[in-house]
């Protein structure tokens, strides 16, 4: 149901809802009014664009409330809001570290999506994307600045399409797993809090998205990085059965090999930096020391950029808790599945050491140093397989070597599992192998410069954001941002992407630059180094994100 602000005006506006309201210039008298199950949210509309901002979709989940199952709004419980919620401002990030200087940032009263729309015609049926931040699941929110979807996406790419962003639970709120925590959930289980806030996103979405001109029935989940592996848990979640449609994840991890037990004991760590031995302890325990605890285990970032060490391996915050994620024999949902990754995918943050400055000896004493732990023959074949050349610098060498071991190999495995599930719908598989024109910074704070494929990289180009990024972006730079658009698009669109030389595994692998390649074959983007390494057990030393 669509309303507007009533008055003097309000008989003119009411007559120009039958001129499909939604197109309207947004004079200062518009205020964009739709109906939720919750009662009415009032939004903004500037060029063509309807933004609903902060809808809350949760009780705060604060004091008992911590990790505990989201309690969606409703008005049997007298959880709803009363009058008109104002849905112009975007909701606070959910309680994490700050990046930069471990300063704790955010609220528990977190809980709240946002909505990008052309039209408030509840008979539109546009194709709805629902849009998962990544930040390793510890920090990051909705409406980080140049990196997800925002209204200038809507604007610029996606100009029939719904967009649905949103905050979850992180880090120690979203996904600790403790023997004390399970003992009084009614599941006797605990953990990924974080992935069932984004269930009932979804549900949510079934519920009012055709109220914002969306289809519930032609829902995508995508997300990047820690947002992509969230779209394989979801993948494998019953609790999220018939929500979505189409899955794209872009950079996740696919690691997801840890039970509830295993986890429960490494999680004491975490449980003894705090100083509590209760649940009561933990419900009242200020946040910003809760988050501050969590540093005893959980800390990937130099993991991503790194060579695996035999033996060490990272935490786990995704785990097969008995209740999301059922155990660990996967059983993935029969609907059209993205997997996606760049060539160079560390190459997104600064390295433990200068790597962008090392000559060959010294690529080669790291690469020894770190693989050594493993065999010498490991060492030797690694060095064979990214040898330094005239035309291939030590940096090259080691982001490709890092990142295929950690992110592409392990990506491909995860695709082939899916596909090899009895499913009647595609998997299609993608590594991007373009380089931005020119060395740009792409995180705030640093002043390191990605160089090739890096992290993020596709995700960009769909959202709109490589000027943000290219101060002149070529026409190669435009071309890749239309090819990974277009097929993307199509995908959503249809459950297939727009060039028909891409075929869903086991068939191969799309190069994703200026123009779609085709790679055949299981490891289709490198087939000789995924095979040697999966080959030699790497599968789990794959990043966790």
């Amino acid at each position: 149901m669509i309303m507007v602000a009533t008055g003097a005006v309000g008989l003119v506006l009411a007559i120009l809802l039958k001129f499909e309201f939604a197109w309207t210039t947004g004079n200062i008298f518009d205020v964009p009014t739709v109906e939720t199950h919750c009662g009415p949210v009032a939004g903004d509309i500037s060029n063509g664009v309807y933004t609903f901002k902060g809808i809350p979709y949760a009780v705060p989940p604060k004091g008992k409330r911590r990790w505990k199952a989201p309690e969606g709004l409703n008005r049997e419980n007298g959880t709803c809001w009363n009058g008109t919620y104002e849905a112009k401002q975007f909701g606070p990030m959910c309680p994490q570290r700050n990046p930069t200087d471990q300063s704790y940032a955010g609220d528990e009263d977190c809980l709240h999506l946002n909505i990008f729309t052309p039209t408030l015609n509840p008979e539109a049926d546009l194709p709805v994307l629902v849009w998962i931040h990544g930040g390793y699941l510890l920090i990051g929110s909705a409406n980080w600045p140049k990196y997800g979807p925002d209204e200038g996406t809507l604007r610029a790419k996606l100009k029939k399409y719904v967009i649905v962003t949103f905050n979850y639970r992180l880090n120690i709120f979203g996904y600790l797993a403790l023997d004390l925590l399970s003992a009084t959930s009614p599941t006797s289980h605990s953990g990924n809090y974080g992935f069932m806030d984004q269930i009932l996103v979804l549900k949510w979405v079934q519920q009012n998205i055709k109220e914002f001109g969306g289809n519930p029935d032609l829902v995508t989940v995508y997300g990047q990085s820690s947002g992509g592996t969230s779209v394989f848990a979801l993948m494998l979640s019953p609790l999220a059965d018939g929500l979505f449609h189409r899955a794209w994840s872009i950079g996740g991890s696919p690691v997801i090999n840890k039970d509830l037990a295993t986890v429960s004991q490494d999680n004491l760590k975490i449980l003894n930096a705090t100083g509590c031995t209760t649940l009561q302890c933990l419900q009242q325990l200020d946040p910003n020391k809760l988050v501050q605890a969590m540093a005893v285990l959980w800390n990937f970032e130099v993991q991503m950029v790194d060579l695996p060490t035999k033996g060490n391996f990272p935490a786990a915050l995704i785990i097969a808790d008995g209740t999301v994620i059922p155990d660990l024999n996967f059983k993935w949902k029969d609907v059209p599945l993205m997997i996606g990754t760049t060539a160079q995918e560390i190459d997104f943050e600064p390295f433990p050491l200068n790597v962008t400055t090392w000559n060959k000896q010294q690529y080669e004493d790291y690469v020894t140093k770190k693989l050594d732990t493993f065999s010498e023959n490991i060492t030797a074949k690694a060095l064979e397989l990214y040898p330094i050349t005239n035309s291939s610098d030590p940096r090259y060498q080691y982001t490709s070597m890092v990142s295929d071991i950690l992110v592409n190999c392990p990506n491909d495995v995860l695709a082939n599992m899916a596909c090899d599930s009895n499913r009647t719908t595609g998997v299609y598989r993608y590594v991007v192998t373009q380089f931005p024109s020119v060395p740009t910074i792409i995180l705030e704070g640093f002043s390191f410069k990605a160089k090739y494929a890096f992290h993020n990289f596709d995700n960009m180009a769909f959202s709109g954001h490589i000027p943000n990024y290219i101060a002149s972006p070529t026409a190669r730079d435009k071309q890749f941002e239309r090819t990974v658009v277009k097929n993307i698009l199509e995908f959503v669109k249809t459950g297939s992407p727009k060039s028909k030389k891409w075929k869903p595994c086991p068939l191969g692998t799309a190069l994703l630059g200026a123009k779609v390649k085709f790679s055949s074959g299981v490891h289709g983007y490198a087939p000789t180094k995924c095979k040697f390494w999966m080959e030699n057990s790497f599968f789990d030393y794959a990043w966790v994100n």
